[in-house]
């Protein structure tokens, strides 16, 4: 969700790092695309990713557990690699990867925390907090 400051949009934690494990994805695999990004980590159909960008509207809580989701089995099937690799260089590459996803799903999980904060905040100060 978008936070309005005097006239002035900004942007949320999650918005930022959803657009940045993007961007990281793409950097390190070079199939990746909107709609893989959309579908495959987002768990969303193929054009959702090209809707946030293109809308400026966030993600919603679902898209940013799938991605966290994702992203670690992404780690622990790289950490089962590492001891499945045969070649010193199959060994490197496992453990690369590895570390990759293992920054990008806390980054995931981060947001996802600050999402959640901004959305119960939200619900406080609308006076629908009935806890």
């Amino acid at each position: 969700m978008k936070n309005i400051i005097g006239n002035t949009m900004t942007t949320t934690i999650a918005t930022i790092a959803i657009n940045e494990i993007y961007s990281s994805l793409a950097d390190r695999f070079t199939d990746m695309d909107y709609a893989t990004y959309s579908t495959y980590y987002l768990g969303r159909n193929t054009t959702y990713y090209s809707y946030l960008k293109s809308s400026g509207a966030d993600a919603s809580v679902e898209a940013l557990f799938n991605l966290y989701s994702t992203l670690l089995h992404a780690e622990e099937t790289t950490k089962e690699r590492i001891q499945e690799a045969n070649t010193g260089s199959n060994q490197q590459l496992a453990i690369s990867r590895s570390a990759f996803f293992k920054e990008t799903k806390n980054r995931a999980l981060n947001a996802l925390i600050e999402l959640a904060y901004e959305r119960h905040e939200d619900i406080k100060e609308s006076g629908q907090d009935d806890y």
